[in-house]
């Protein structure tokens, strides 16, 4: 039997936490735990070792892109992939944080070498593309 890979959910609606968590885990391939604050997130991150990372843009503590910048100064979590997750369009502010307008526009769908996912998402859209990040050589 494979060992199930970790995806780590820090979003701070606890409940599409609870709906990914469930779609994720109902697939029998991934085991997943989330936060809904930031920075309890990152702790969990450092502990979980996930193999991938739902994050989500807009939160009250520490918006994605800083807790992104943190993920990725943790030595042993610097090549786990992360997918962002938002309700919204992707803010400018958000943008200025992690690329360049011009890589935007070369790059649909990732934003700063992050892939990144609108909601609402349909549970075969998302696992479709955690598959897609997961099996992309890094």
């Amino acid at each position: 039997m494979e060992d199930k890979i970790k995806i780590l959910i820090i979003d701070d609606d606890e409940e599409v936490c609870k709906l990914t968590k469930m779609i994720l885990d109902k697939t029998g391939r991934y085991e997943a735990v989330f936060s809904t604050h930031a920075k309890e997130g990152i702790e969990l991150a450092r502990t979980l070792n996930p193999g991938l990372v739902l994050l989500d843009v807009l939160m009250p503590e520490m918006d994605g892109a800083e807790v992104a910048t943190r993920l990725s100064e943790i030595e042993s979590l610097k090549k786990v992939p992360i997918v962002f997750i938002t309700a919204v369009a992707i803010p400018m502010v958000f943008l200025a944080a992690l690329v360049e307008n011009e890589e935007l526009k070369q790059r649909v769908g990732q934003v700063g070498g992050h892939y990144f996912i609108q909601k609402p998402v349909t549970p075969n859209e998302l696992v479709t593309r955690i598959e897609e990040v997961l099996n992309e050589p890094r």
